[in-house]
């Protein structure tokens, strides 16, 4: 609401454990905002790939930043260089200030707040840079019960109709993990297809 009446978000960090949803969070925070204004454009960016300042330059501000409305959704936050860390203490600084300036040797950054939002999401924020971190409105996303993961995979395999017990026995195995419950619904679907059906039961589950 204090976005939608001119006021910056706050620069989040999503944690959780690997697979946990924080990257598909961020995006679908990402399309909230553009429908609030449509001059965003959401940017996923693995962090890995960042390997100096010039990189940065040129792939992040260079090419989805400058003269845009962006929003940089930094995946996997932890594996950017300490000293791109260091610079994004500038931009991620908690004041009133709506234009920043970084000064690079590749050439001045320009920062607008209102128009230039960054995500991070980590599964190891304590290897992330702690004054940055401080600076960081923090979610932590918990591990999903198994109810919560038979929903998803009954919402993926739609078509699929499962004996009772069947959707509990598979997310026990599942450990929490929303991803796992979309990858194991694929596999089911892939198995009814070659065995020409569209029930899966507990017996069918053991043989998969």
């Amino acid at each position: 609401e204090s976005f939608k009446k001119g006021a910056p978000l706050p620069h989040f960090l999503f944690t959780g454990g690997k697979g946990n949803g924080k990257s598909q969070f961020a995006k679908q925070l990402a399309v909230e905002i553009k429908k609030t204004d449509s001059r965003f454009e959401g940017h996923l960016i693995n962090c890995a790939t960042i390997k100096n300042v010039n990189s940065f330059y040129e792939q992040i501000y260079q090419s989805k930043i400058e003269g845009k409305h962006s929003i940089i959704l930094a995946d996997e936050a932890h594996c950017l260089p300490d000293i791109i860390q260091q610079l994004l203490l500038t931009t991620i600084e908690v004041d009133d200030k709506i234009e920043r300036v970084i000064p690079t040797d590749s050439g001045d950054m320009r920062i607008n707040t209102l128009e230039h939002i960054f995500m991070f999401m980590s599964s190891e924020p304590d290897r992330l840079f702690r004054p940055l971190l401080d600076r960081m409105e923090i979610v932590a996303l918990s591990s999903y019960k198994p109810a919560e993961l038979g929903e998803i995979l009954v919402k993926q395999c739609k078509d699929i109709r499962f004996d009772d017990g069947t959707v509990s026995a598979i997310c026990d195995s599942l450990r929490g993990n929303p991803r796992d419950a979309i990858k194991t619904s694929q596999g089911i679907k892939k198995y009814c297809l070659i065995n020409r059906t569209t029930k899966f039961s507990e017996k069918d589950w053991l043989e998969y």
